[in-house]
């Protein structure tokens, strides 16, 4: 019992009063304080309202069903019959549960549940009247579990801890269970015909702590989202259509903070594509006109868009004044949920070391990820990423290697994936002579190659039916290495590392165990296919930084665009997919055929021998000699000799 009720306590005991008859409601265990505010009401006019607890009423005890979540039998369409009064208490809480109803359930009554997730009181009262009163089983009733809930006709905020309403005020809540309706200007607390004949106690022991918030923009790995489609339909629809599915079209671009945002948007509408993932928004920063660049899009593209924070901007090089945020999304004309993957693996402590660099922030690299759900095929797992600029390859693998692993643990129930994303492969060229771009030893190791090639040849090429560990990466990128790691005694096994193997690759056991490819290719050369080489850069240096890896798919076409840098200082990738048949993608070993011929026929410098150096495969077909390790050593000395008083500096988002 409270001494006061709270603002969502009493606009639910109001939206109860609208489905039974309030002769028929009874509140117990109120405060004095509680009656009084429940008599000022009209809307409760006719309500009981009463101080004591429900024992105090001297009703039989096998009259009244409790409905409790920890009750061993559901509540059926007979249950009508055989109890008069229906008890609810405890439904409002934690998350988790702290199990208030235990109050209620000492005390002797019969029970019931309504299914393992909480509801709101007004939806659990509903949902008896569906079973009792309409004869509907509990499983046949459709549900919409943890909705996104509007800030207004277009915003809501989604994040793993908390979830916030509009009702006058903005409240903070806990994620429920509601009845779906067929239409979106319905909800469940706006149903008012069909009452509910049976006597409902209200407990007030259960009242809600919330309290109210102001509303504020998300905090990092919090995940804003708009709606802007002009029509939406019911979670968990059908989804499969007879006819031959169209290429889905996705789009992969770094946006670069919507410096140029009518020239995003531009290129957008002309692109129009079915899935979007892009990095770099801004919303509400002062170097980007303070504009909501995320809701700008959403809206004007009528997109269905999830934003994930990654940093608050800070004021200024040192202020600690908040300036706006900024962060990832993924945007689409079709279904979608999200989620965020918090990585573990951070090379580079912004919130310590931003403002070294002029970019004071708070905040870390989260990877958003999404369920897009089309008419014309299974769900797609989407990951947008962004990893980390200032640090080496050695980091940012070591990032992407906790996204392959996520992925693979759900490639059971979602073999259709994408990775797009901005994957900042740029540790080479004159990226190398900077104290800052390439922080590890393959600033030397991987001279002769650029960062993406090595990604390809060493984390891309290594598949997870290869070995437990990525022999490849072990090797620290020397093909010499490759042949001596497989000579190992069962050197697929998922075994200790040796301590100079650690220090040589500068991969820990688990960055190894974890960066296996389990299927993803990507429709672009390697080296050729270059997204940044931006005249800012003094036009001398170029990189791929951009990749649309997909598994489970066949890419029927391509395109790159925005060549002239002017909507951005990255160019932008987009793929035309077909789903695969279940069959390619069920056998492991098939799937794997059909993952090597896709990767040889988008490997253009392979087939047509542009390649440098020079390559070839042992027995194990492990690729090995690439640029051979004395030829990696004249270039070093070369490149010493070059850099002898030359200091470079220069900056990437």
């Amino acid at each position: 019992m409270e001494n006061s009720l709270h603002d969502w306590c009493l606009l639910e005991y109001k939206h109860v009063a609208l489905q039974i008859p309030t002769s028929n409601f009874y509140i117990t265990n109120l405060s004095s304080t509680a009656c009084i505010t429940l008599l000022q009401n009209s809307e409760l006019k006719g309500c009981n309202f009463i101080t004591g607890n429900i024992q105090s009423m001297g009703i039989e005890k096998e009259k009244i069903c409790l409905l409790d979540p920890a009750a061993k039998e559901d509540l059926k369409p007979g249950d009508g019959e055989e109890f008069e009064y229906f008890l609810f208490g405890g439904i409002l809480g934690d998350d988790p549960p702290k199990d208030r109803t235990s109050e209620l359930r000492k005390l002797g009554f019969r029970t019931r549940h309504l299914g393992s997730l909480q509801m709101t009181t007004d939806t659990a009262l509903l949902v008896t009247k569906r079973v009792v009163e309409d004869k509907v089983p509990l499983h046949e009733i459709p549900y919409i579990d943890y909705p996104e809930i509007k800030l207004d006709t277009t915003e809501s905020v989604v994040s793993t801890i908390k979830f916030w309403r509009i009702i006058g005020n903005l409240f903070q809540i806990m994620p429920f269970r509601y009845i779906a309706f067929h239409h979106d200007t319905i909800s469940t607390l706006q149903t008012t015909n069909n009452e509910l004949k049976k006597n409902v106690f209200m407990d007030n022991f259960e009242t809600s702590s919330s309290t109210p918030q102001s509303l504020t923009l998300p905090q990092p790995g919090e995940v804003l989202i708009h709606d802007f489609r002009p029509t939406r339909s019911i979670p968990n629809q059908s989804l499969q259509e007879e006819t031959q599915p169209p290429a889905l079209k996705c789009l992969q671009w770094n946006v670069e903070r919507n410096l140029s945002a009518s020239k995003i948007l531009d290129t957008l509408r002309q692109l129009d594509p079915d899935i979007a993932l892009l990095q770099e928004i801004d919303i509400e920063c002062e170097r980007s006109n303070r504009r909501d660049h995320f809701r700008e899009i959403a809206k004007e593209l009528e997109w269905k868009g999830g934003f994930v924070c990654e940093f608050v901007e800070l004021e200024g090089k040192t202020s600690q004044e908040r300036d706006g945020v900024h962060g990832n999304a993924i945007f689409t004309k079709h279904q979608i949920s999200f989620r965020t993957l918090d990585h573990k693996y951070h090379p580079y402590d912004w919130e310590r070391d931003g403002h070294k660099l002029g970019e004071p922030r708070k905040g870390r690299r989260f990877t958003l990820v999404a369920e897009v759900k089309t008419p014309h095929g299974p769900p797609i797992l989407c990951y947008c990423v962004h990893l980390e600029v200032f640090c080496g390859l050695t980091g940012r693998i070591a990032q992407f290697s906790e996204i392959l692993s996520d992925s693979a643990a759900h490639i059971p129930t979602h073999p259709y994936q994408i990775i797009f994303g901005d994957l900042n492969t740029m540790s080479h060229s004159i990226a190398r002579f900077s104290p800052f771009y390439c922080t590890d030893q393959y600033r030397v190791l991987s001279c002769g190659m650029s960062e993406s090639v090595f990604w390809d040849k060493y984390l891309f090429s290594w598949h997870t039916l290869d070995g437990d560990s990525n022999l490849l990466l072990k090797s620290c990128g020397l093909g010499y290495f490759n042949r001596f790691f497989s000579w190992g005694p069962n050197s697929n096994s998922n075994q200790q590392d040796y301590q100079h193997v650690k220090t040589l690759s500068g991969f820990t056991s688990s960055v190894l165990c974890a960066a296996r490819n389990p299927g993803f290719y990507d429709p672009w050369d390697s080296e050729l296919d270059i997204t940044l080489h931006n005249p800012n850069y003094l036009g001398i240096y170029k990189a791929k930084l951009d990749w649309t890896l997909v598994r489970g798919f066949e890419v029927i076409n391509r395109w790159m665009g925005n060549d002239d840098y002017s909507a951005s200082d990255h160019k932008y990738l987009m793929v035309a997919l077909l789903f695969d048949q279940p069959d390619n993608i069920q056998s492991p070993e098939l799937a794997k055929k059909i993952w090597l011929n896709r990767r040889e026929k988008w490997n253009f410098k392979a087939k047509s021998g542009l390649r440098v150096g020079l390559t070839f495969r042992d027995e194990k077909n492990y690729e090995i000699g690439l640029f051979g390790f004395g030829s990696r050593l004249t270039i070093i000395g070369i490149l010493s000799l070059v850099v002898l008083g030359i200091s470079i500096s220069y900056s990437f988002s």
